[in-house]
């Protein structure tokens, strides 16, 4: 595994239900979680990787990184928050996205257990990100085109 950066066809595509049986839960992980933390992330989706499943990896930086397997949203406050958001596989493009504020998500963890649980601001905003990227969805997708060609014209002055 190795990130991937757009365009990349993987990452426009919803991916496949992770298979417990078929791939090896605890070894993904840890990869995944590599691969983030090498490239100072706060999240990596299993498709940003070049595989196919769904699962991917957060990291809030209070606690320790851990992956989600099969992840479901199933509850979104109404008041959402517009904040800046960035992304691995679009380096140094940052932008302001609208999100809900509160999620409760359920989602299978590496050693096959169930968890529910509720998360606000920075893990509920990083939660959503990753599981769009699942769904073949980035975040340049939920902004206008013009707000999308003002943040690429801002990278292009910082990084020439």
């Amino acid at each position: 595994m190795k990130l991937r950066l757009a365009p990349y066809d993987l990452l426009t595509k919803k991916v496949n239900a992770f298979d417990f049986n078929k791939l090896d839960a605890e070894q993904i992980e840890k990869e995944i979680i590599d691969i983030m933390l090498k490239h100072d992330g706060l999240g990596l989706a299993a498709n940003q990787v070049g595989l196919d499943a769904r699962v991917f990896a957060i990291h809030n930086k209070e606690a320790e990184p851990f992956a989600v397997f099969n992840p479901q949203i199933i509850e979104s406050s109404n008041d959402k928050i517009l904040r800046e958001e960035g992304c691995l596989s679009y380096p140094d493009l940052w932008m302001k996205v609208k999100r809900p504020e509160h999620i409760v998500v359920k989602f299978t963890n590496s050693q096959g257990k169930t968890i529910q649980e509720a998360y606000n601001g920075l893990l509920s905003r990083v939660f959503q990100h990753e599981y769009d990227h699942l769904d073949g969805i980035c975040y340049v997708d939920r902004v206008s085109k013009l707000i999308y060609n003002m943040a690429r014209k801002r990278k292009r002055k910082i990084t020439n």
